[in-house]
Protein backbone atom coordinates (compact mmCIF):
# COMPACT_ATOMS: atom_id res chain seq x y z
CA UNK A 1 0.00 0.00 0.00
CA UNK A 2 1.37 3.43 -0.87
CA UNK A 3 2.07 6.04 1.76
CA UNK A 4 -0.64 8.26 0.32
CA UNK A 5 -3.19 5.83 1.76
CA UNK A 6 -2.12 6.91 5.21
CA UNK A 7 -2.74 10.60 4.75
CA UNK A 8 -5.56 12.92 3.78
CA UNK A 9 -5.10 16.36 2.30
CA UNK A 10 -7.79 19.02 1.94
CA UNK A 11 -6.87 22.40 0.41
CA UNK A 12 -8.33 24.63 3.13
CA UNK A 13 -6.62 27.52 5.02
CA UNK A 14 -5.89 25.32 8.02
CA UNK A 15 -3.68 23.16 5.78
CA UNK A 16 -1.24 26.02 5.40
CA UNK A 17 -0.93 26.42 9.18
CA UNK A 18 -0.13 22.73 9.63
CA UNK A 19 1.68 22.17 6.35
CA UNK A 20 5.09 21.72 7.97
CA UNK A 21 3.85 19.03 10.36
CA UNK A 22 2.03 17.19 7.58
CA UNK A 23 5.09 17.25 5.32
CA UNK A 24 7.19 15.83 8.16
CA UNK A 25 4.48 13.22 8.85
CA UNK A 26 4.37 12.13 5.20
CA UNK A 27 8.15 11.85 4.96
CA UNK A 28 8.25 9.83 8.18
CA UNK A 29 5.64 7.42 6.86
CA UNK A 30 7.50 7.01 3.57
CA UNK A 31 10.73 6.25 5.40
CA UNK A 32 9.01 3.79 7.73
CA UNK A 33 7.19 2.06 4.87
CA UNK A 34 10.50 1.38 3.15
CA UNK A 35 11.27 -1.05 5.99
CA UNK A 36 9.42 -4.33 5.66
CA UNK A 37 8.98 -4.88 9.41
CA UNK A 38 7.48 -1.44 9.96
CA UNK A 39 5.37 -1.59 6.80
CA UNK A 40 3.54 -4.68 8.02
CA UNK A 41 2.70 -2.84 11.25
CA UNK A 42 1.79 0.59 9.89
CA UNK A 43 -0.41 -0.37 6.95
CA UNK A 44 -2.88 -2.55 8.85
CA UNK A 45 -4.85 -0.77 11.55
CA UNK A 46 -5.20 -3.82 13.81
CA UNK A 47 -1.43 -4.31 13.94
CA UNK A 48 -0.72 -0.59 14.21
CA UNK A 49 -3.05 -0.08 17.16
CA UNK A 50 -2.21 -3.41 18.76
CA UNK A 51 1.52 -2.69 18.77
CA UNK A 52 1.01 0.91 19.91
CA UNK A 53 -1.23 -0.09 22.82
CA UNK A 54 1.11 -2.97 23.77
CA UNK A 55 4.13 -0.65 23.92
CA UNK A 56 2.14 1.93 25.86
CA UNK A 57 0.91 -0.74 28.29
CA UNK A 58 4.45 -2.04 28.91
CA UNK A 59 5.83 1.44 29.61
CA UNK A 60 2.83 2.33 31.77
CA UNK A 61 3.12 -0.92 33.73
CA UNK A 62 6.72 -0.08 34.64
CA UNK A 63 5.71 3.46 35.63
CA UNK A 64 2.81 2.12 37.73
CA UNK A 65 5.25 -0.02 39.69
CA UNK A 66 8.13 2.42 40.12
CA UNK A 67 6.53 5.87 39.60
CA UNK A 68 2.83 5.56 40.51
CA UNK A 69 2.60 9.12 41.84
CA UNK A 70 3.99 10.43 38.55
CA UNK A 71 1.17 8.70 36.65
CA UNK A 72 -1.44 9.84 39.17
CA UNK A 73 -0.43 13.49 38.83
CA UNK A 74 0.76 13.94 35.25
CA UNK A 75 -1.89 11.74 33.59
CA UNK A 76 -4.85 13.99 34.52
CA UNK A 77 -2.82 17.18 34.19
CA UNK A 78 -1.61 16.45 30.64
CA UNK A 79 -4.39 14.31 29.17
CA UNK A 80 -7.41 14.65 31.43
CA UNK A 81 -9.24 17.53 29.73
CA UNK A 82 -8.50 16.18 26.24
CA UNK A 83 -9.92 12.76 27.15
CA UNK A 84 -13.09 14.31 28.64
CA UNK A 85 -13.48 16.30 25.40
CA UNK A 86 -13.10 13.04 23.46
CA UNK A 87 -15.86 11.51 25.59
CA UNK A 88 -18.21 14.35 24.69
CA UNK A 89 -17.17 14.24 21.05
CA UNK A 90 -17.65 10.52 20.45
CA UNK A 91 -20.60 9.93 22.77
CA UNK A 92 -22.69 13.09 22.37
CA UNK A 93 -21.66 15.14 19.32
CA UNK A 94 -20.94 12.46 16.71
CA UNK A 95 -23.43 9.62 17.27
CA UNK A 96 -26.69 9.64 15.33
CA UNK A 97 -28.90 10.56 18.28
CA UNK A 98 -32.47 11.77 18.48
CA UNK A 99 -33.12 15.28 19.76
CA UNK A 100 -34.37 13.83 23.02
CA UNK A 101 -31.31 11.61 23.38
CA UNK A 102 -28.86 14.43 22.66
CA UNK A 103 -30.72 16.76 25.04
CA UNK A 104 -30.68 14.13 27.79
CA UNK A 105 -26.94 13.50 27.47
CA UNK A 106 -25.91 17.13 27.01
CA UNK A 107 -28.20 18.32 29.80
CA UNK A 108 -26.76 15.75 32.16
CA UNK A 109 -23.23 16.92 31.34
CA UNK A 110 -24.08 20.52 32.23
CA UNK A 111 -25.88 19.53 35.43
CA UNK A 112 -23.12 17.23 36.67
CA UNK A 113 -20.33 19.60 35.75
CA UNK A 114 -22.07 22.22 37.89
CA UNK A 115 -22.57 19.86 40.85
CA UNK A 116 -18.97 18.61 40.55
CA UNK A 117 -17.72 22.20 40.61
CA UNK A 118 -19.76 22.94 43.74
CA UNK A 119 -18.61 19.72 45.39
CA UNK A 120 -14.95 20.36 44.57
CA UNK A 121 -14.99 23.53 46.66
CA UNK A 122 -17.91 22.93 49.06
CA UNK A 123 -18.15 19.18 49.67
CA UNK A 124 -20.95 19.39 52.24
CA UNK A 125 -23.34 20.95 49.71
CA UNK A 126 -23.52 17.87 47.43
CA UNK A 127 -24.02 14.68 49.47
CA UNK A 128 -22.91 11.44 47.85
CA UNK A 129 -26.47 10.11 47.79
CA UNK A 130 -27.69 13.19 45.92
CA UNK A 131 -24.96 12.81 43.29
CA UNK A 132 -25.63 9.10 42.82
CA UNK A 133 -29.39 9.65 42.76
CA UNK A 134 -29.00 12.23 39.99
CA UNK A 135 -26.75 9.82 38.12
CA UNK A 136 -29.47 7.17 38.32
CA UNK A 137 -32.07 9.62 36.98
CA UNK A 138 -29.68 10.55 34.15
CA UNK A 139 -29.25 6.88 33.23
CA UNK A 140 -33.03 6.34 33.26
CA UNK A 141 -33.55 9.34 30.97
CA UNK A 142 -30.86 8.02 28.61
CA UNK A 143 -32.60 4.62 28.44
CA UNK A 144 -36.05 6.16 27.93
CA UNK A 145 -34.72 8.50 25.22
CA UNK A 146 -33.35 5.50 23.31
CA UNK A 147 -36.37 3.24 23.76
CA UNK A 148 -38.53 2.10 20.86
CA UNK A 149 -41.17 -0.58 20.29
CA UNK A 150 -38.71 -2.73 18.33
CA UNK A 151 -36.21 -2.73 21.21
CA UNK A 152 -38.50 -2.72 24.22
CA UNK A 153 -36.65 -5.68 25.77
CA UNK A 154 -33.40 -3.76 25.66
CA UNK A 155 -35.07 -0.77 27.32
CA UNK A 156 -36.60 -2.88 30.09
CA UNK A 157 -33.27 -4.63 30.68
CA UNK A 158 -31.52 -1.27 30.83
CA UNK A 159 -34.02 0.08 33.37
CA UNK A 160 -33.65 -3.06 35.49
CA UNK A 161 -29.85 -2.69 35.50
CA UNK A 162 -30.09 1.00 36.42
CA UNK A 163 -32.54 0.24 39.24
CA UNK A 164 -30.33 -2.51 40.67
CA UNK A 165 -27.11 -0.48 40.49
CA UNK A 166 -28.82 2.63 41.87
CA UNK A 167 -30.17 0.63 44.79
CA UNK A 168 -26.69 -0.55 45.71
CA UNK A 169 -25.23 2.94 45.20
CA UNK A 170 -27.79 4.65 47.43
CA UNK A 171 -27.44 2.01 50.13
CA UNK A 172 -23.62 2.30 50.30
CA UNK A 173 -22.74 5.63 48.63
CA UNK A 174 -19.16 6.03 49.88
CA UNK A 175 -18.15 2.49 49.00
CA UNK A 176 -19.89 2.70 45.63
CA UNK A 177 -18.11 5.92 44.66
CA UNK A 178 -14.78 4.32 45.47
CA UNK A 179 -15.57 1.21 43.40
CA UNK A 180 -16.93 3.40 40.61
CA UNK A 181 -13.66 5.37 40.48
CA UNK A 182 -11.79 2.14 39.71
CA UNK A 183 -14.44 0.52 37.49
CA UNK A 184 -14.74 3.63 35.33
CA UNK A 185 -11.21 3.07 34.02
CA UNK A 186 -12.41 -0.19 32.46
CA UNK A 187 -14.99 1.53 30.23
CA UNK A 188 -12.56 2.59 27.53
CA UNK A 189 -10.88 -0.82 27.53
CA UNK A 190 -14.17 -2.71 27.18
CA UNK A 191 -16.27 -0.37 25.04
CA UNK A 192 -13.82 0.38 22.20
CA UNK A 193 -15.17 -2.39 19.87
CA UNK A 194 -18.41 -0.39 19.52
CA UNK A 195 -16.50 2.20 17.52
CA UNK A 196 -15.03 -0.16 14.92
CA UNK A 197 -16.57 -1.62 11.80
CA UNK A 198 -14.68 -4.89 12.11
CA UNK A 199 -13.05 -7.00 14.77
CA UNK A 200 -9.44 -6.25 15.62
CA UNK A 201 -7.97 -9.50 16.92
CA UNK A 202 -4.50 -8.31 17.92
CA UNK A 203 -5.83 -5.26 19.75
CA UNK A 204 -8.37 -7.46 21.51
CA UNK A 205 -5.59 -9.74 22.79
CA UNK A 206 -3.48 -6.79 23.89
CA UNK A 207 -6.40 -5.34 25.86
CA UNK A 208 -6.99 -8.71 27.51
CA UNK A 209 -3.31 -8.85 28.44
CA UNK A 210 -3.55 -5.36 29.93
CA UNK A 211 -6.48 -6.46 32.09
CA UNK A 212 -4.45 -9.42 33.34
CA UNK A 213 -1.56 -7.06 34.11
CA UNK A 214 -3.93 -4.84 36.11
CA UNK A 215 -5.01 -7.83 38.20
CA UNK A 216 -1.36 -8.68 38.87
CA UNK A 217 -0.70 -5.11 40.01
CA UNK A 218 -3.78 -5.09 42.22
CA UNK A 219 -2.63 -8.26 43.97
CA UNK A 220 0.15 -6.24 45.58
CA UNK A 221 2.94 -8.50 44.39
CA UNK A 222 5.00 -5.44 43.35
CA UNK A 223 4.13 -3.30 46.39
CA UNK A 224 7.55 -3.79 48.04
CA UNK A 225 9.26 -2.63 44.83
CA UNK A 226 6.98 0.40 44.70
CA UNK A 227 7.68 1.42 48.29
CA UNK A 228 11.42 1.05 47.73
CA UNK A 229 11.46 2.97 44.44
CA UNK A 230 12.59 6.53 43.79
CA UNK A 231 9.10 7.41 42.56
CA UNK A 232 7.30 6.49 45.80
CA UNK A 233 6.98 10.21 46.58
CA UNK A 234 6.84 13.04 44.04
CA UNK A 235 5.29 16.51 43.84
CA UNK A 236 5.00 16.50 47.64
CA UNK A 237 2.64 13.52 47.37
CA UNK A 238 3.43 10.03 48.72
CA UNK A 239 1.95 6.89 47.20
CA UNK A 240 0.42 6.00 50.58
CA UNK A 241 -1.40 9.33 50.55
CA UNK A 242 -2.83 8.48 47.14
CA UNK A 243 -3.74 5.05 48.47
CA UNK A 244 -5.80 6.67 51.25
CA UNK A 245 -7.95 8.26 48.54
CA UNK A 246 -8.14 5.35 46.13
CA UNK A 247 -7.59 2.14 48.13
CA UNK A 248 -8.02 2.58 51.89
CA UNK A 249 -7.19 -1.02 52.77
CA UNK A 250 -5.60 -1.96 56.08
CA UNK A 251 -3.01 -4.11 54.31
CA UNK A 252 -0.32 -1.92 52.79
CA UNK A 253 0.43 -4.30 49.92
CA UNK A 254 -3.21 -4.32 48.81
CA UNK A 255 -3.48 -0.54 49.13
CA UNK A 256 -0.34 0.12 47.10
CA UNK A 257 -1.22 -2.61 44.58
CA UNK A 258 -4.73 -1.26 43.99
CA UNK A 259 -3.31 2.25 43.59
CA UNK A 260 -0.80 1.04 41.00
CA UNK A 261 -3.57 -0.80 39.16
CA UNK A 262 -5.69 2.37 39.18
CA UNK A 263 -3.04 4.62 37.64
CA UNK A 264 -2.15 1.88 35.11
CA UNK A 265 -5.75 1.47 33.95
CA UNK A 266 -6.34 5.22 34.01
CA UNK A 267 -3.45 5.76 31.61
CA UNK A 268 -4.79 3.06 29.28
CA UNK A 269 -8.28 4.58 29.55
CA UNK A 270 -6.87 7.89 28.31
CA UNK A 271 -5.05 6.12 25.48
CA UNK A 272 -8.21 4.37 24.34
CA UNK A 273 -10.25 7.56 24.10
CA UNK A 274 -7.48 9.69 22.59
CA UNK A 275 -5.97 7.17 20.15
CA UNK A 276 -7.93 3.97 19.62
CA UNK A 277 -11.49 5.31 19.52
CA UNK A 278 -10.65 8.22 17.14
CA UNK A 279 -9.08 5.77 14.69
CA UNK A 280 -12.17 3.60 14.92
CA UNK A 281 -14.22 6.50 13.58
CA UNK A 282 -12.12 6.68 10.40
CA UNK A 283 -12.97 4.77 7.24
CA UNK A 284 -10.42 2.38 5.81
CA UNK A 285 -7.07 1.48 7.34
CA UNK A 286 -5.31 4.84 7.19
CA UNK A 287 -4.78 7.74 9.57
CA UNK A 288 -5.59 11.42 9.22
CA UNK A 289 -3.26 14.29 8.50
CA UNK A 290 -2.87 16.99 11.14
CA UNK A 291 -4.82 19.42 8.96
CA UNK A 292 -7.70 17.02 8.46
CA UNK A 293 -7.79 16.23 12.18
CA UNK A 294 -7.95 19.95 13.00
CA UNK A 295 -10.75 20.45 10.47
CA UNK A 296 -12.66 17.59 12.03
CA UNK A 297 -12.25 19.04 15.53
CA UNK A 298 -13.50 22.43 14.33
CA UNK A 299 -16.49 20.82 12.65
CA UNK A 300 -17.43 18.91 15.80
CA UNK A 301 -16.76 21.47 18.54
CA UNK A 302 -16.97 24.75 16.63
CA UNK A 303 -14.43 27.48 17.45
CA UNK A 304 -16.05 28.45 20.76
CA UNK A 305 -16.12 24.82 21.92
CA UNK A 306 -12.45 24.34 21.13
CA UNK A 307 -11.70 27.58 22.96
CA UNK A 308 -13.45 26.25 26.08
CA UNK A 309 -11.54 22.95 25.90
CA UNK A 310 -8.22 24.77 25.43
CA UNK A 311 -8.98 27.14 28.32
CA UNK A 312 -9.79 24.24 30.64
CA UNK A 313 -6.62 22.38 29.65
CA UNK A 314 -4.49 25.47 30.25
CA UNK A 315 -6.18 26.12 33.61
CA UNK A 316 -5.32 22.60 34.81
CA UNK A 317 -1.76 22.96 33.52
CA UNK A 318 -1.22 26.32 35.24
CA UNK A 319 -2.73 24.98 38.49
CA UNK A 320 -0.27 22.10 38.32
CA UNK A 321 2.67 24.51 38.40
CA UNK A 322 1.46 25.78 41.79
CA UNK A 323 0.48 22.42 43.31
CA UNK A 324 0.57 19.37 41.00
CA UNK A 325 -1.03 16.97 43.45
CA UNK A 326 -3.93 19.27 44.27
CA UNK A 327 -4.43 20.12 40.59
CA UNK A 328 -4.73 16.42 39.70
CA UNK A 329 -7.12 15.73 42.59
CA UNK A 330 -9.28 18.76 41.73
CA UNK A 331 -9.42 17.75 38.08
CA UNK A 332 -10.50 14.21 39.02
CA UNK A 333 -13.33 15.64 41.11
CA UNK A 334 -14.47 18.13 38.46
CA UNK A 335 -14.32 15.44 35.77
CA UNK A 336 -16.55 13.03 37.70
CA UNK A 337 -19.45 13.80 35.36
CA UNK A 338 -17.75 12.21 32.36
CA UNK A 339 -17.83 8.77 34.02
CA UNK A 340 -21.60 9.04 34.39
CA UNK A 341 -21.75 10.32 30.81
CA UNK A 342 -19.97 7.22 29.53
CA UNK A 343 -22.42 4.92 31.29
CA UNK A 344 -25.51 6.92 30.28
CA UNK A 345 -24.38 7.29 26.65
CA UNK A 346 -23.41 3.64 26.21
CA UNK A 347 -26.72 2.57 27.76
CA UNK A 348 -28.52 4.89 25.35
CA UNK A 349 -26.81 3.65 22.19
CA UNK A 350 -27.23 0.02 23.31
CA UNK A 351 -30.97 0.52 23.84
CA UNK A 352 -31.31 2.53 20.64
CA UNK A 353 -29.33 -0.01 18.65
CA UNK A 354 -26.62 2.11 17.05
CA UNK A 355 -22.87 1.95 17.40
CA UNK A 356 -21.39 5.31 18.45
CA UNK A 357 -19.93 7.46 15.65
CA UNK A 358 -20.69 4.98 12.90
CA UNK A 359 -24.46 5.10 12.78
CA UNK A 360 -24.45 1.33 12.21
CA UNK A 361 -27.34 -0.67 13.61
CA UNK A 362 -26.34 -3.60 15.78
CA UNK A 363 -28.07 -6.10 18.04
Amino acid sequence: MKAVALTNSVPLPIDRALQGLDVLRLRSFRSALSLRALRSVLVERDRRLGVAVAVHACVTFALAVYFPVLLFVLGPVLFGVAHVAADVRYLVIRPRLSRLGRAALAGGCVLFLATSAVDAFHRSLVPARLELGLAGVWAVLAVVAGASRRRIRHALTGLAVVAAVSGVALARPSEFRLVYAHAHNLVGLLAWPLFFRKRLRLLQRVVFGALVAAVVLASGVFSASTLASAGVSMFRVHVLQVALWLAPFERTDWAVGATSAFVFLQALHYSMWLTVVPQGALPGEGTQSFARSAQSLLADFKPWGLAVVAACALAVLFAAFANPGRAAATYLRLATFHGYLELAALLHVWVRGYAPCLGVRHG
